[in-house]
């Protein structure tokens, strides 16, 4: 089998015969599963021999890495770039079963890809192709399963998490030399986090902040309180309809969505608009370091499963598939695909899942973390890639994960204790002897009063209904104005869309898949959809 290289950054160094890395930090075997599961910072690497290609991704999928067989397999292209995988094949094809999961989920499941014939290398994996056969084989050596390890007093597990955050900033911050960073400050936990940090170890300096919104939004003020609070420079994004569709149809943008779906998910927009305006007046520009606190914390669901183990399987699929497989509001159709179920099963192997409480946590934040995380959350990134600057993830390197996996679940089922850790380290960066705001919440109801209406509502058997309605009015009356985004429809199909169980982002994916989302972009209507 000969080899296609095609490696479009010039980030990539041959490092040996054969070897092509891209990585922050020297590596002694980036192809190694053994030593990529401890090695820090982002990496991605292909390696050449007589006998196998390999190719390696980190645990965020910081570069993703794609092949496909060519020429009846007598040829393998191997790529970085998504461009490179269509304008390479002899007959580009799109996937029914790809596209109806990407519907369902906002992203493709496994090493699959919307395209037929291309495969990705899955977040935290090593793929192994023989050259001689074909044959491929897989080592998940990242996959989030939790550690039996544990640390089981709370005061010891908050020590060992800022221990962690401690190593992987400090690091980070070795790297960049003086560069700036920007950190999307939304006003929830995650970015308060990372500015605390900073703040206590003397870099508010170097820092910016910046948030979003419609004129008025309530995220909006108490970002600009947390910034007032921590004294450190701070902008703001009006999100007008009108401007924001503008620039939405315009080709720059379906140049972005184009070089940042992967051929595998929706492309996360959520930061382009604001990046974007800030490039062009001058508050971001190339180089800046953006922080967005994307986290190993916070990705478990279904927590009152843990009240009812032993789990069964079935049980466990199920959760997973509602979770993640209803942008549409037809979980059933997911639940039978068998796509979808060759992906729940392979998670139930990496996190040894027996039922037991530990494992379903394996499972489910696993899942989370390998999917919809990987693919859809950390590929925010992209977007900062496009407008000339870099980009880290601190709290989902090599440290900090390992000791999530070591919490027990009172530690890491809810975001309780993570929440006084950021309380706490908040109070000593600032001198505060609590928050100047409270955290940003989608509603301002009590919880203690949220959960007694839910429980009046569960009993009368309304609670799933008004679920239902509150969720389609936030929708409609974004404070971000994602609203508008629902480019292909009117206003009263959306809500009745979003009544009948779609999702934001479902009505988003079908639009995108049809080419209807931005009006600039021409991605996939002139490409054939078979079955297999």
């Amino acid at each position: 089998m000969d080899i296609d290289l095609s490696l479009a950054s010039p980030a990539w160094t041959a490092v040996a015969d054969g070897l092509r890395v891209r990585a922050d930090h020297p590596c002694t075997a980036p192809t190694s599963p053994d030593v990529l599961r401890d090695h820090p910072g982002r990496l991605a690497a292909v390696e050449v021999t007589e006998e196998h290609v390999l190719l390696a991704v980190d645990r965020l999928r910081s570069w993703p890495l794609f092949w496909a067989a060519r020429d009846g397999g007598r040829r393998l292209l191997v790529t970085d770039d998504p461009a490179a995988l269509r304008s390479g094949l002899e007959c580009p094809a799109l996937l029914a079963p790809a596209v109806a999961e990407m519907e369902d989920a906002g992203f493709v499941t496994g090493a699959r890809t919307l395209l037929r014939g291309v495969h990705q290398v899955p977040q935290g994996a090593v793929v192994t192709i023989s050259r001689r056969t074909g044959a491929v084989t897989r080592d998940d050596y990242a996959f989030a399963a939790f550690n039996p390890d544990e640390i089981t007093d709370p005061e010891d597990f908050a020590v060992a998490f800022l221990d962690a955050l401690g190593t992987t900033m400090t690091r980070l911050l070795d790297r960049l030399g003086g560069r700036r960073l920007l950190l999307p400050l939304s006003g929830g936990l995650d970015s308060r986090l990372l500015l605390a940090w900073l703040l206590r170890h003397g870099e508010a300096g170097r820092v910016a902040t910046f948030t979003y919104g419609v004129p008025g939004a309530r995220e909006v003020e108490v970002s600009r309180r947390v910034a007032q609070q921590a004294g450190v420079p701070w902008c703001a994004v009006p999100y007008e309809r009108r401007a924001l569709l503008e620039h939405w149809h315009s080709p720059a943008t379906a140049a972005f969505l184009s070089a940042s779906h992967c051929w595998s998910a929706l492309p996360h927009v959520q930061d382009w608009y604001a990046l974007s305006v800030m490039r062009a007046r001058g508050e971001a520009g190339e180089g800046d370091v953006v922080l967005p606190g994307h986290t190993v914390v916070g990705n478990m669901h279904d927590k009152q499963l843990l009240d009812a183990v032993p789990v069964s399987r079935a049980t466990a699929a199920r959760a997973i598939i509602h979770h993640h497989h209803d942008l549409q509001g037809r979980p059933e159709r997911a639940g039978a695909d068998p796509w979808v179920a060759v992906a729940v099963r392979e998670a139930m192997t990496l996190a040894g899942f027996d039922g037991s409480g530990r494992t379903l946590r394996s499972l489910l934040e696993g899942y989370n973390l390998r999917e919809r995380q990987t693919k859809y959350i950390n590929n925010s990134v992209r977007a900062y890639e496009h407008l000339g600057m870099d980009w880290a993830l601190p709290m989902l390197d090599a440290e900090v994960w390992h000791t999530w996996q070591r919490g027990t679940a009172a530690a890491t089922a809810t975001r309780d204790l993570y929440r006084v850790i950021v309380d706490r380290l908040w109070a000593r960066a600032t001198g505060a002897s609590e928050p100047e705001s409270a955290y940003y919440e989608v509603t301002r109801v009590d919880p203690r009063t949220r959960a007694g209406l839910k429980g009046v509502l569960a009993a009368t058997h309304l609670l799933p209904a008004a679920e239902r309605v509150f969720s389609t009015w936030s929708s409609l009356h974004s404070e971000t104005a994602f609203d508008a985004l629902f480019t292909d429809t009117s206003r009263a199909r959306a809500a009745v869309g979003l009544l009948s169980g779609r999702k934001t982002l479902g009505l988003w994916t079908r639009a995108f898949l049809r080419d209807t989302w931005c009006r600039s972009a021409v991605l996939f209507r002139d490409l054939p959809v078979v079955e297999e």
